[in-house]
This record gives C-alpha cells, structure tokens and sequence, in this order.
C-alpha cells in the first residue's frame, strides 16, 4: 500500500504553490478525460433505457425504467457540472502558467498594416491558431463585414466566426470560436467601447457565438506614455461586458503599437497550449 504524503515543507514557498497546483492540474486532465468517456457511457444508456420503457408494454416495467431514467438524467446534469468545474480549473491553471513563462515583451513582427502584423503575431505565439489558419484559411475574413441579427452589417479589419457541431456542445461543452480585430487611428473612448459592444451583442445574438477575443489595436503616436487611466480601469480593473439580460464579460483587449517595435497590451492575454487565442 503506498504511504500517504503528509510533508508539507517548502524551501519556496510561491514555487512550491506552483508545483503544487501543476500535480493536480495533471491529476484534472486524467479526470476530465474520465469525464468525457462517462457522459457518452450515460447519454448511450439514457437512450437505450428510453426506447425500452416506450417498448415495452409492461407498465410496472417501464415505470422502474423511467425512474432510471431520470435518476441517469440527474446523474448526466451532475457530470455536466463536474465537465465544467474541471474545464475551468484546467484553463485557469494554463492561464496563470503561461504569464508565469511567457516572453515580458512581445516584438511586432513584418506586415503591411497593425492588423496584419498582428494576425502574423498570433500565429506566431499560438500554435493552435496558426494549424486553424493552415487548415482552413477560408475562416479569417479581413477587411469585410458581419451581419448581425438586428440586419445591420458591421465592419471589421479581421474576424473569425466558428460555429462548434451539435455534438461538440453536449459532449465538450464547446461554445464555438470568434475573433474581432479593429484597426483604429487612436486609442478608443469609452463611447467606442460602448458602441462596439452593442455591435458585439448584435453579431453573437445572429451567430449564436460569444466573442473570444476582441482587439482594438493603433500605433502609438510620439512621446506615448500609455492609455488614459479612466479607460484603463474600465478594460482591465471594471471589464468589459457584452450588454442584455445576462451580461457577459469578453476578452477585450486594447493593442498599442510603440515606437520600440513592441506592444502594449492592455491587458494582457496569455496564451495557452491547445487553447485559440
């Protein structure tokens, strides 16, 4: 029988909060692999058990069915749940990791424009994104625009909208994919940001897709010494939410480019492995 670890001694105390929380983001993944192969064991059984109890003509029998079926019912809401719980601790983990690795400055690379250059940055620093592009090249639409579900058409340098397959949402909880770059002469006002946003909530409402990351990005003018403080405690300390009945918080991020040849990310964005930017 292995003996249980009860030593709890440290030499660094951060470091070893890190390890830590790496042993048992490794032990969430095994589970949530578990997880995934538990909610197709349950969803095949629920519907067995459904065509059974409709079958059979039994009432006693199909009675004992249907209360299976709803205590499998219960029992899928709950893995469901866990599904989630493990996700959102699996990414966390990622997030934290990534800023704890991650490069402190960020060169911007070769392009015709900010939002080119940007794009070339994200393919560089996320490999899931550049193998999307790769593979289906066709999902970046660049200087083009989007419909939204009031009619209205919006327009944006760069966007990309991935509807996630039926069976994706169920099984893996995949609510699909979308980037929106838009390339601005200034930094933004808090009036932009307001307006941009209801474009945002009109745009998802038609495409049934929340924004996963929505950049405004402009080359910083001479003698730059960073955003306005109003609008720096509105995107990173406030955030910034999609409006409606249920407010949303997106990442929303504003991109300087400075005269160094870096960026200014406000704020900043980690990115994590296997994870689009």
């Amino acid at each position: 029988m292995k003996a249980k670890e009860h030593y709890r001694g440290v030499e660094d105390p951060i470091g070893g909060i890190f390890d830590l929380a790496e042993k048992v983001s490794e032990k969430a993944s095994k589970f949530l692999l578990y997880s995934h192969f538990a909610l197709i064991f349950t969803l095949t059984s629920l519907f067995f058990i459904l065509i059974l109890a409709v079958a059979i003509k039994n009432l006693f029998v199909s009675m004992v069915l249907g209360a299976i079926f709803l205590m499998g019912f219960v029992a899928l809401f709950l893995l469901l749940s866990l599904k989630r719980f493990l996700n959102e601790f699996s990414f966390r983990y990622s997030a934290i990791k990534a800023m704890r690795e991650g490069p402190p400055l960020a060169k911007v690379p070769k392009g015709r424009n900010p939002t080119e250059r940007f794009l070339n940055h994200l393919r560089a620093a996320n490999r899931s994104f550049d193998k999307l592009l790769k593979r289906t090249p066709e999902v970046l639409r660049k200087d083009a625009y989007v419909k939204g579900a009031s009619g209205r058409r919006y327009h944006y340098d760069a966007f990309i909208i991935i509807r996630p397959p039926l069976l994706s949402r169920i099984i893996r909880g995949s609510g699909g994919y979308s980037l929106f770059i838009k390339e601005l002469k200034r930094e933004p006002g808090e009036d932009y940001i307001k307006k941009i946003t209801e474009e945002l909530a009109d745009i998802s409402r038609a495409h049934g897709v929340l924004p996963s990351r929505v950049t405004l990005i402009f080359k910083a003018p001479r003698g730059y010494a960073g955003i306005d403080e109003d609008l720096y405690r509105k995107v990173v300390d406030e955030g910034v939410y999609l409006p409606g009945k249920r407010r949303t918080r997106i990442n929303f991020q504003i991109v300087a480019e400075l005269e160094d040849g870096t960026y200014d990310f406000i704020p900043a964005i980690p990115d994590i492995p296997g994870v689009l930017p």
